[in-house]
């Protein structure tokens, strides 16, 4: 019992870690580290799958419908994947700009792999790549030459000028998977005082309706009393909402670990229910600050939704309890 009220009276002081911190954890631009990875796992893949086309097997030529260019997204999350993870290890958030960057470097980088395919092409015909053929002259009779495949094997007639589109498809396909990752951390919480990526766990869920269940039409009364069950249970928890913000805003965190604690056995039964309500907690593992999410969720299994989300800042004292 000692060591734990010896622990509640030497509180960790965030706020002084924080102002100790190097200049080199100080915010700024991430574009080098986040770039150098990116650019690695392009090479990377990029080799990759030249390898494996020059053994006959083109990734980038699956399609799906063929419009979808389900091959070229797959190889571009691939390449692109270096600079999500980068940004996530260093620290270094992936803004607007860096964003546009990544995009050029994407298309620079499947310019580069057909170009990577021109010379194997003319090393495999002894040319002289830029003289007995340039890469535009290969690149203009390749993409006229493409043609599709059925089942059996057999290729269908060369597209001719509609190459040039299943080209573009491939372009887009290419530089939107490696997007995926960087945008899906661009949504990731982030501390912008500290400059690192927001700690985010989920604390639990909080009632805000009832299970729904088949009444039929002819039971009028038991319909009413089902009616009025539910908006007394939406009310209850629309209030129960409402005194958690206010006690939140005062940097009182009783009512919430209260609410919690006499739910907590009931989150499987609270998942059932038509609206219910997720907590979760982001918080800086720098300066301690962070924010109480709360969501309205709705809806069951793929059909489930977020309806509506709020963020109620709080202090590091308040997260230090939420934590533990």
């Amino acid at each position: 019992m000692s060591t734990n009220d010896e622990r509640s009276q030497s509180p960790i002081d965030h706020a002084e870690l924080a102002s100790e911190l190097p200049e080199s954890h100080k915010p700024g631009w991430p574009g080098l580290w986040v770039l150098v990875g990116g650019l690695a796992t392009s090479v990377a893949t990029l080799w990759l799958h030249g390898l494996l086309a020059h053994n006959g097997f083109d990734i980038m030529g699956f399609y799906v419908w063929f419009i979808v260019p389900v091959g070229a997204i797959a190889v571009g999350a691939a390449a692109g994947s270096g600079y999500g993870i980068t940004s996530w290890l260093s620290n270094s958030r992936i803004g607007a700009k860096l964003l546009a960057i990544v995009v050029v470097l994407q298309i620079a980088s499947y310019l580069w792999a057909r170009h990577q395919e021109f010379v194997l092409v003319c090393q495999e015909n002894n040319l002289q790549p830029g003289v007995d053929m340039t890469f535009v002259e290969y690149f203009d009779i390749a993409t006229r030459n493409i043609a599709f495949t059925d089942k059996g094997g057999k290729a269908g007639p060369a597209l001719g000028v509609w190459g040039y589109g299943i080209r573009l498809l491939e372009v887009i396909g290419f530089t939107l998977g490696g997007l995926i990752v960087p945008s899906v951390l661009m949504s990731a919480p982030f501390c912008e005082s500290c400059g690192v990526y927001m700690k985010k766990r989920t604390l639990g869920w909080l009632p805000g309706g009832i299970e729904p269940r088949k009444i039929k039409k002819k039971e009028t009364e038991a319909q009413l009393a089902y009616e009025q069950e539910t908006h007394a249970a939406v009310a209850s928890g629309q209030a129960r909402i409402v005194e958690l913000r206010e006690s939140l805003s005062q940097q009182d965190s009783a009512f919430l670990h209260s609410a919690l604690e006499e739910f907590r056995a009931q989150q499987k039964q609270i998942n059932k229910q038509h609206v219910r309500y997720r907590v979760n907690l982001e918080h800086c593992p720098r300066c301690g600050e962070g924010v109480v999410v709360v969501a309205t969720c709705a809806g069951f299994g793929k059909e489930q939704k977020e309806v509506a989300s709020e963020r109620m800042p709080v202090g590091s004292e308040i997260v230090d309890r939420l934590v533990d």
